[in-house]
Order: structure tokens, then sequence, then C-alpha cells
């Protein structure tokens, strides 16, 4: 059960007694009335402290009360506080007797140690490891933004055909390109760059970055670029030396390099995702929806360019056909975003497409011309709920424990665009075994998939038909 603790505070004017009394038989009963709290809250319990403990035991509390409501699910608890019950009747209510300044709030979830009148079972104890203090950090205090997020325009997704998995020896091929020999590269979760042939199955270790590779590209001077989330912009050479082009900008580290594009003189666009979050803590850009990610350009002589900032979680990046523009995803903005390389509107970012019904992710150039784009999930209807309201919810989603969040869906959803912005395939499956797909590239018949949640790559069918 999910527990949501008030130790509450009255206002300086009302004595104990007097709050107590207000607490007691107005505020209480008026909470327990309201539809949405029958409808949403398990448990609901009021206490007022003492003013002092028997025999001088412990010191008076500072708190006026404790309130604790209990609810089976975060989702319970999101939907108590924005009942139109809740906020026409409750909340107009408290500041006539409780400070909210001065009081305190927090989420927990609740361990039965003993409870006298539940059956006694056998406990097993065990021991947990415990990182030590220096290996431990606190998590970040979240300052949301609200914003309204635009509504996707209508589709007519088609579904995939011919998909295949493919086994790898380690977990997360987050991104995947293909050689000219046919070999799909993919970077694992263990560091590792490694070589899949599709044919016989077996598969080489091309290099150790020593961090978390993500998005994978080839150069045109030979050797791959390398996304590090980690250690920056890296190149590996054909004798698996790793060297690092790009770990700082403007003196600070980059905190969450992602994925790139690589143009034909080796010019090289990436995406930083984030200054605030990093790969162990991405949600909560996500949830804050205060946009400092970043697209540059790092050119061949070494020279790096801020290209755009205040991008909302910056993720997938793909040149366009002619390299006349470059697109950056908006992973937390549902969009594409163009920024134009050439001519008269050079340096212009505009929307590249229309908005998306989900995540965006990866993206690459593939040989047909298109840009192939994968969404890696659905949009989640609680979230686009909560964005335009009072940030207070997010603050309470952020901390809750994982397993306590929306639980996303995983189906593997891809389109491809022309260069023009319109969507010539929308693309979608499902599989047991495979989901979520975070890259996407086309190569000749196939489209092969990468996904950060597995240890296999996919492949399937190039459409023969277009729209």
């Amino acid at each position: 059960m999910i527990l949501l603790t008030s130790m509450l505070r009255r206002l300086p004017h009302l004595t104990h007694e007097e709050f107590v009394a207000y607490h007691r038989g107005h505020h209480a009963p008026l909470f327990a009335s309201t539809e949405a709290a029958r409808k949403y809250v398990r448990r609901y319990t009021v206490e007022h402290p003492r003013s002092a403990a028997p025999h001088g035991l412990l010191a008076p509390s500072s708190f006026d009360a404790i309130v604790r409501m209990g609810f089976d699910s975060h989702a319970d608890l999101v939907q108590m506080f924005i009942s139109p019950s809740y906020l026409r009747r409750v909340r107009p209510d408290e500041p006539r007797f409780f400070d909210r300044a001065t009081s305190e709030f927090f989420l927990s979830e609740e361990f039965i140690a003993l409870d006298r009148d539940a059956p006694v079972a056998p406990l097993e104890i065990t021991v947990p490891a415990l990182s030590s203090p220096a290996s431990s950090q606190p998590t970040k205090r979240l300052d949301p933004l609200r914003w309204d997020p635009p509504k996707p325009a209508p589709a007519d997704a088609s579904p995939i055909s011919g998909l295949r998995l493919f086994n790898l020896s380690g977990f997360g091929a987050e991104d995947v390109v293909v050689c000219p020999d046919g070999q799909a590269v993919t970077g694992l979760a263990d560091g590792r760059i490694i070589a899949l042939d599709p044919d016989t199955g077996a598969e080489t270790t091309l290099a150790d970055t020593g961090g978390r590779p993500l998005g994978i590209e080839l150069h045109p001077d030979g050797g791959l670029v390398v996304c590090d989330s980690a250690r920056g912009l890296l190149h590996v050479d054909a004798a698996g030396r790793v060297v690092t082009l790009v770990s700082k900008y403007a003196g600070k580290p980059l905190l969450f390099t992602n994925n790139a594009a690589v143009g034909r003189d080796g010019t090289i666009y990436f995406s930083d995702s984030s200054q605030r979050f990093g790969p162990t803590d991405w949600l909560g850009d996500v949830l804050e929806h205060r946009p400092t990610g970043r697209l540059f350009r790092y050119t061949p002589d070494g020279a790096l360019e801020l290209l755009a900032d205040q991008l909302a979680f910056a993720n997938g990046v793909a040149l366009a056909p002619d390299e006349s523009f470059v697109v950056v995803a908006q992973t937390s903005a549902y969009d594409l975003q163009r920024i134009s390389l050439t001519g008269p509107r050079q340096g212009i970012r505009d929307r590249f497409g229309d908005p998306l019904p989900g995540f965006p992710d990866n993206i690459s150039t593939g040989q047909d011309g298109n840009l192939w784009v994968n969404l890696v999930t659905p949009r989640v209807p609680m979230l686009d709920f909560l964005l335009p309201r009072h940030p207070r919810w997010r603050k309470l989603l952020w901390e809750l424990p994982d397993r306590l969040r929306p639980q996303v869906e995983k189906p593997i959803h891809v389109r491809a665009y022309r260069p023009d912005g319109s969507v010539v395939h929308d693309l979608t499956t499902t599989h047991p075994a495979f989901g979520n797909a975070t890259g996407a590239r086309q190569t000749g018949q196939h489209v092969w998939l990468g996904s950060i949640h597995h240890a296999t790559l996919a492949r399937f069918d190039l459409p023969t038909s277009t729209p």
C-alpha cells in the first residue's frame, strides 16, 4: 500500500485544542464524506499527538496532527487529489486550520512488521548489502514546468511482417548500424561494441568503450562513431582503439551523449539529452519537462558548435539525404525538430512532421532516402493529464519507486518519413520476446531494430508498397 503522510502544524491564532476540535469535528468527516475518498482511499487515519508523553518518556511533538492516507496505487492517489469533490469541497477548507508552508508531506510504502490482529506467518530475515555513503547519490529534486501536450495527428499503422530475432551475448543493444559486408553492429550495456553475422549468428567483439555505448554510426573515413553516455562522443578504429572526440562543452562534462549522424565529409551531429539528468535517472527529465537538451556539430578539424539548445530530451539525430538539414528527436515533447543547414533558411529551427503519438527515440537515414524513427513507447495518458497541471503531482510521481509508477506498453513502432516530412511507412507489431525498439536502420530489403531493454536485435522485411 502507498501511504501519503501529512504532518500538520496549526495556524498561529489557533490553540492546539481548537485545531484538534476543528480537525476531528469538521475537516476529517468532510474529507471522508467525499465521493473520491470513498472510491480511491483505502485507509484514512488522523492522529493528534499528546502535549506530553506519559512519565516524560518523549518530548512533545512539534506537529499538531499526523494524517495517513493509504492507496492501492499511485493512480488512485493522483485521482483523489485532482477529483472535483476534493478540489471544490476539501481543498478550500484546509487553509482555515493548518499552515501548509510549515507542514510536511511525504510518500512511503507500507511494510507491516507486526500486526497482532493478522495471522502469524513465518518470517525470513535477510540482511541486504548496503552501499557505502561514498557511492550513494541523493535523488535530484524536481522543478517541473507546466506544459500542454499537442494532440497527435491521426494515423493508421500497418503490421510489420517477417520479424526475426537474433540473440546476443549481452543486454541493451540500444542502436544498430549495418556494415557494407552485412554485419550488424551494436553497443551493449557492458561497454562492448559487437558485430553480428546474420547468416551464421556468429558474434565478434570489436571494442570495449569502458562506458555505456548508445548511438552508433559508420564514419566515412573508416571505423565507428559512438555516443557513449558515460564518456561522450567517441571514435573506434578498425583495430578497436577508442579515442574520445568530445567529452565537455564550455568546460563542463557532457552528461548524456545519446545519438549521432555523420555527414559525407566526416562532420558529426550529436545529441546531449539533458544537462540535469543522466542515463540512470532520465525519467526525471521527462517528468520535469524543463528542456535542457542540446544538439552539437563536431567538424573534422576538431571544432565544436552548439546548433540547438532547450530541447526536450534531445535524442535521435539524422541528416537529410542531401544534408540540407538535420533532424533531432525531442523525446518528451513528442516531436522532431528540423534545423536547416544550407540555403536561405540556414539556422532556422522548426517542427519536422506532425506531433507524434509516442516518445521518439533514435533516428537514422535509410538507404531508401527516408528518415526512420523509433517510437519507443506510446504516450502515457496519466503523464499527458499531469503535464499541464500543478507540478506537485509530478513531484509525487517522482518520489514513487519504479514498480509503482505507470507501466508503459511494449509494442514495436517504427515510422519512415520522406524529406518533406510526410509519412511513408507507419509500422507496428508486438512480440513476446522483443519490444520498445529504440533504434532502426533500413538497409536493402530489411529494417534492423535495436532495443535497450533486450539481449537481442530484430529485423523485419521492408514493405514493398508505399502510400
